[in-house]
């Protein structure tokens, strides 16, 4: 904010502008003004929003869940042309759902189209669940981009999230019942390792044949 004349605008604590001052010139000269980002790209932290934290709202817990904030006045200030938000599924619920109306509602107010849902990496080729909350966001400009279509069988219904009016959304059907790939399981990712016996102290195995994982 220094560099686009803004820094009155600006409020941090001190170890942050400490932070900034040392910056080699170089690095700032290298930041992007607001318009000149494409793509914002990331998973705010997940520990305060996560179902197996049994300390949802302890302070650190609280501290985490505000990064989707700051996540979110970073697109606000650089409007990028695009911008993708993944986080674990109870984010969607977390809060009786609030934190995720709350992030839709601003990227709507920015002027972003907006697309949502759940998605399970089991179903794109990955050898476990793992079921992530995913936001796309696009310029008005733009075209917003549809899902991936999962490929591979896995034994997961839809993942709906619940809307208003006991009414539901998913974003991909399920492939529970069939896909054009079958199911990826561990065997296929890691099947071919070298065997580790009791005792084993190398610390380097050859394969006894050809890896083909």
């Amino acid at each position: 904010m220094e560099k686009c004349g803004e820094v009155d605008d600006c409020i941090s604590k001190s170890n942050a502008n400490e932070l900034a001052a040392s910056l080699e010139e170089k690095v700032k000269n290298d930041l992007p003004f607001p318009g000149q980002v494409d793509f914002i790209n990331g998973g705010p932290p997940c520990q305060g929003l996560s179902g197996m934290n049994r300390f949802n709202y302890s302070p650190w817990s609280t501290v985490q869940c505000e990064m989707i904030l700051k996540f979110l006045f970073f697109a606000d200030y650089f409007r990028p042309k695009y911008f993708l938000l993944e986080n674990v599924r109870n984010f969607v619920s977390f809060n009786k759902g609030q934190t995720f109306r709350l992030t839709l509602a601003s990227l709507l107010e920015m002027g972003y189209q907006v697309r949502f849902g759940i998605l399970e990496a089991g179903a794109y080729g990955v050898s476990q669940s793992r079921k992530r909350a995913f936001i796309w966001a696009a310029a008005p400009e733009e075209i917003l981009p549809e899902w991936p279509k999962p490929m591979h069988v896995f034994g997961v219904l839809e993942l709906k999230i619940n809307l208003s009016g006991n009414s539901h959304y998913a974003a991909v059907p399920g492939t529970a019942t069939g896909a054009p790939f079958y199911a990826i399981i561990v065997r296929d990712t890691i099947g071919d390792l070298p065997a580790v016996g009791n005792g084993a102290s190398k610390v380097n195995l050859k394969y006894e044949n050809d890896p083909v994982s």
